[in-house]
């Protein structure tokens, strides 16, 4: 999720926003584990963005990759 960086925060800074272990929130932004929608919330409210700007910086991202393992749920 490159909103983390544009934002200069760390993913240890949102996963504690939103509850996990750091590599907890690492298995979320490589795919491995589907995001929970209030997590996502957490982490928009954390940005100061909109859950329509996370999902379209998505899509874009996943299309990028064309096989990409990125999902969001």
């Amino acid at each position: 999720m490159a909103e983390l960086s544009r934002n200069d925060v760390t993913q240890t800074q949102a996963a504690r926003a939103i509850g996990l272990p750091q590599n907890a929130l690492s298995a979320r932004l490589h795919g491995r584990v589907e995001f929970r929608l209030s997590e996502l919330l957490t982490i928009c409210e954390l940005l100061g963005i909109d859950l329509g700007t996370i999902l379209a910086n998505v899509q874009q991202e996943f299309s990028a990759e064309a096989a990409g393992n990125l999902v969001v749920s």
